[in-house]
């Protein structure tokens, strides 16, 4: 049962959110994205599902920020339904944002290689094999009278071709799918260095993309008053904007070396 009490302007102003927050507070999005499984909310992200919904020092402006989203500034307004899932989504991107892993592009990058090569080994090996079964009929018949043999001891599937063709298949299938998946699921990549504060502009960023994603502004504003609730710390307006550059660190430091020469 859920012990957190949701004021009455998020259920008028965001009741997309208003429910995203039931459904944490009762386990169903705590970890998994999909809730497909129940989970009980520890102590630390309690606190977090309280900044956010029902909390003195943060209701201010979390009622700020949502009655700005409230305001749709786009030329055409979305419908009542859309509007409730992008608030919807938009509260669960910001309780989940500090938990997501930092990642830079190498390591995404590193990963699905990684994964590459295994289907490419995968291919290779059911290539070869196919060679072996089709030019040695002996073999080729003994791998089937063994596979027949142990099939019930070890569970096995009954049919010995379909699965040596799935080999293959499945080789393909992972490279396919090496070009596709996201290693770091939702979790927004931070450029090519990792740079101070990885763990808070991974956070700022997930929050910046949902909110642009679900309502046609990245309203860095709005996203800094949300991202301080969750993060528990007054985060810049500054951290917000700096949160989509893929180096900040970098550009700064080639703003400062630009200034510099200027005075000079």
């Amino acid at each position: 049962m859920s012990d957190i009490s949701i004021l009455p302007w998020m259920e008028e102003l965001a009741p997309g959110a208003a429910q995203a927050a039931r459904n944490i507070s009762s386990g169903t999005l705590a970890r998994d994205p999909l809730g497909a499984r129940g989970a009980t909310l520890t102590a630390k992200e309690r606190e977090r599902l309280r900044r956010l919904v029902n909390h003195p020092k943060y209701n201010g402006s979390n009622e700020a920020a949502w009655r700005e989203l409230n305001a749709w500034r786009g030329k055409e307004r979305p419908s009542d339904i859309e509007v409730w899932i992008a608030q919807y989504e938009l509260f669960r991107a910001v309780f989940r944002a500090p938990d997501l892993p930092p990642i830079t592009k190498t390591e995404i990058r590193e990963r699905k290689a990684a994964l590459a090569s295994v289907a490419n080994r995968i291919v290779k090996a059911a290539r070869e094999l196919d060679g072996i079964v089709a030019s040695d009929e002996i073999i080729a018949t003994q791998l089937a009278d063994l596979w027949q043999m142990f099939r019930t001891k070890y569970g096995f599937p009954e049919n010995f071709c379909a699965v040596f063709d799935l080999l293959g298949t499945l080789g393909y299938f992972i490279d396919i799918a090496a070009k596709h998946i996201k290693p770091a699921g939702p979790a927004p990549h931070l450029g090519k260095m990792r740079g101070k504060d990885a763990q808070t502009r991974a956070a700022v960023r997930h929050i910046v993309e949902t909110c642009e994603q679900g309502f046609g502004s990245p309203m860095y504003e709005t996203v800094r008053k949300l991202a301080s609730a969750s993060l528990g710390r007054i985060i810049s307006i500054e951290k917000v904007r700096n949160s989509r550059r893929s180096d900040p660190g970098r550009k700064s430091a080639s703003r400062r070396r630009l200034r510099h020469g200027a005075r000079r």
